[in-house]
This record gives C-alpha cells, sequence and structure tokens, in this order.
C-alpha cells in the first residue's frame, strides 16, 4: 500500500519488483512518487488501473532516473483509459514512477493499482486484420516476449462485422497485456506508403479491409474505389478499438479531390 508522504524525489516510498501498489491522490496536487531499483537490459512494465476500479483519477505517469530526469511520461488516450508500457533498462540503477491526476482532482474515489514488473506485453501488431478462415502472419512488438517477434493467427471460418480476437504469442502463457486484431469476410491490403496524395492514391476494390501506419512523413492515406450512382457503401476505421491511439477521420472526395463535405466522416469512440 501507499505511504504518505510521497510526494518529493526525496520522499519517494521504495518499492521492490514485482509489486502492486494501491494508491490514492489525496489532495490537490498530490503527487504519488515510488523508487525502484533496476538493472541493465531488464524490460519493466507498468500498468496503471483507475477506471476498470471506477476511480476518478485522469493519470499521468511519469518515470525518472534517481535525479528527476523525464525519461519516459504517459497519460491515458483515446479508447485506453488506463495507463500501460514498458521501459527497457539502460543502467544499473536507481528509478522513480511518479503519479498524479491531470487535472490536479483528489478525493476518496481518485485511486489507482499500479503494477510493476518483468511482465509479457504486445504493444503493437501489424497487419492489424486477418481475413476469415485464412492463416495470417503477423508482426508484434512488446516487453518480455522471449524474442518473438512475429505470430500466426488462425481466424475463425466466418466473422461478425468488426469482429476482434486477440493476439497470443508461442511460448508465453502468462501475457499480462496483448492487442486486438480484427477478423473480417473482405480480403486484406496492406497500405504501399507512398499513397500521400489524390494523384498517388492506392487503388483499391469496392470491398476490403486496408491496415496502415500514420507517420510525421506520411500523416495522411488516399484511396481510391469503383462506385456507382445510387450504391451504398460502408466505410469504417478501427484505431482505438485495436489499441492505437488515432483519433481518425474519413474524408471522402471526388475524382479531381474536392471534398464531397456529407461524406466527413468522424470517429466515434467505443468503450
Amino acid at each position: 500500500g501507499q505511504i504518505e508522504p510521497n510526494d518529493s524525489i526525496s520522499q519517494a516510498q521504495k518499492i521492490s519488483l514485482p509489486v502492486t501498489v494501491i494508491g490514492a491522490i489525496d489532495t490537490p496536487g498530490d503527487v504519488d512518487s515510488y523508487s525502484f531499483v533496476a538493472k541493465t537490459g531488464q524490460e519493466i512494465v507498468f500498468d496503471l488501473v483507475a477506471r476498470q476500479i471506477r476511480s476518478r483519477l485522469q493519470p499521468v505517469v511519469t518515470l525518472t532516473d534517481s535525479l528527476g530526469k523525464v525519461l519516459m511520461e504517459k497519460r491515458t488516450s483515446p479508447g485506453n483509459p488506463d495507463v500501460h508500457f514498458g521501459f527497457k533498462v539502460p543502467s544499473d540503477g536507481t528509478y522513480m514512477v511518479r503519479i498524479r491526476d491531470f487535472e490536479g482532482t483528489s478525493g476518496g474515489d481518485v485511486i489507482y493499482r499500479l503494477n510493476i514488473g518483468e511482465f509479457p506485453m504486445v504493444t503493437s501488431v501489424f497487419p492489424l486484420g486477418a481475413r476469415s478462415g485464412i492463416p495470417s502472419e503477423l508482426k508484434i512488438e512488446g516487453f518480455n516476449l522471449h524474442g518473438v517477434n512475429t505470430v500466426k493467427v488462425i481466424p475463425p471460418s466466418s466473422a461478425l462485422w468488426s469482429q476482434t480476437t486477440p493476439v497470443t504469442v508461442p511460448g508465453v502463457t502468462d501475457l499480462w497485456l496483448t492487442r486486438n486484431v480484427a477478423i473480417g469476410s473482405d480480403p486484406e491490403t496492406i497500405t504501399v506508403g507512398t499513397n500521400r496524395s489524390v494523384m498517388t492514391a492506392q487503388v483499391l476494390p469496392n470491398s476490403t479491409a486496408v491496415s496502415g501506419k500514420l507517420t510525421s512523413d506520411s500523416p495522411d492515406h488516399y484511396y481510391r474505389f469503383p462506385a456507382t450512382k445510387g450504391q451504398r457503401l460502408i466505410i469504417d476505421t478501427m484505431a482505438s478499438r485495436l489499441g492505437s491511439p488515432l483519433d481518425s477521420q474519413i474524408e471522402i472526395l471526388t475524382t479531381d479531390g474536392k471534398p464531397v463535405e456529407r461524406a466527413l466522416l468522424k470517429p466515434v469512440l467505443y468503450y
């Protein structure tokens, strides 16, 4: 359990890993600090749970070295109301993790559970989907996965619209956290990465699922698809449902790049 005061670096509560800390943000502006010793190469996973236990906490989790230099800072994102991340220890030493509320809220219901340890965790998967009935190979990244970087998924022979399935890792039976991939009946396509304008739009059939990655060099992806007058099409993005922080927006354009305003689609948050 949490021991107060533990606001400052000098007051940080010492903990040994693995550990689960139960704490609360008692007063406005309160910061809870915990220090631990780690060794070079360790892959430490941090999992802070708040929403699941009906807490009002909007967590900000900061990882620092023993001098207070910020190494990582994480907070919630769309579709991910709690905070979880991994850290590969660069050198032997003492490190600190600090928890605060984003808006400085406090009270008896501003509580959390913080799990810290060398837990197996999948942080990313690509492609983000597989066609029902067809075995697919996915690339994965994460922590404490025993060197595994690809996994095979064998989807069910039939799938409902927007169905997902969790990723499992061979040889890892105690996955702490994982990612979901989408399963559907349409063919799967991967973005070409050069589709950054109307002129270079990637050509798709009118019934397909595309897995893509947006980057600072490629913040917009364009796709061209056939359609006929009066045809009813459903265009849907899956991002937060698959653990992505993307706040997606779809815009339908004419062949010469002019927007069809009534077809401007914005995301709906799923819990």
